[in-house]
């Protein structure tokens, strides 16, 4: 579909069927900005994690939920800026002294193809891509690595065991892996028990990654 048409259709559904905010009901937005200045901070419990919010709170999941099943992609955009900030104050730590033309890879975590056909997108990358337009030195590889196992949902998983193993052989590099920065940063929208970025971070660290971080816009146990 031409984008000049998309955007066309977007505000004819506006009009006939705006879009309201998860936490407050109120017009015109998937989640207005008084609610996302109001979303609780999430607190990472590991040292390579980043994350903006508590997962635990009823906004931020029904967000999330909405944007990731519900095809309200606008909150990519309307994440991208408190994310940004969030992985590029762990970068000034990392990069005090940054080496000459050092970029930063973003690695989102792959949907299945099946999946991915049925969703049509991928929310992960989508936020990689954000994060991209927003960090100068990032660069999105959103091929190198592939889901191979169309694995049951991480949050039908009651014990953390249950979702390691869930996820385990579940990713594969790509045949034709790349030297990888001296950073690596996995993205997804929502890490909780962690079992699936982990698995992804082990592949990476095998491929001669060598600082690999994880981030998501939220974190929390469920």
């Amino acid at each position: 579909m031409l984008p000049a048409l998309h955007k066309i259709l977007i505000h004819i559904l506006d009009l006939l069927l705006p879009r309201r905010c998860v936490g407050c009901r109120s017009n015109g937005s998937s989640l207005c900005t008084l609610c996302l200045t109001g979303l609780p901070l999430a607190l990472p419990d590991e040292p390579d994690l980043i994350a903006c919010y508590e997962y635990n709170d009823k906004t931020v999941r029904r967000a999330l939920w909405r944007m990731k099943y519900g095809n309200a992609t606008e909150l990519v955009g309307i994440f991208a800026d408190p994310f940004a900030e969030e992985v590029l104050a762990t970068l000034a730590e990392l990069l005090s002294t940054p080496e000459r033309n050092e970029h930063i890879a973003l690695i989102p975590v792959p949907l299945h193809k099946k999946r991915l056909r049925e969703r049509g997108y991928n929310q992960a990358e989508l936020l990689a891509r954000a994060l991209a337009e927003k960090i100068p030195e990032a660069r999105v590889y959103p091929s190198l690595i592939t889901r191979i196992t169309n694995t049951e949902s991480q949050t039908k998983m009651k014990s953390r065991r249950e979702r390691e193993k869930n996820v385990e052989a579940a990713f594969v590099l790509s045949d034709t892996v790349v030297t990888l920065p001296r950073i690596c940063i996995v993205v997804d929208d929502i890490i909780t028990s962690g079992a699936t970025t982990r698995a992804c971070v082990v592949l990476l660290k095998s491929a001669g990654a060598h600082t690999v971080l994880r981030a998501a816009v939220a974190h929390g146990a469920l």
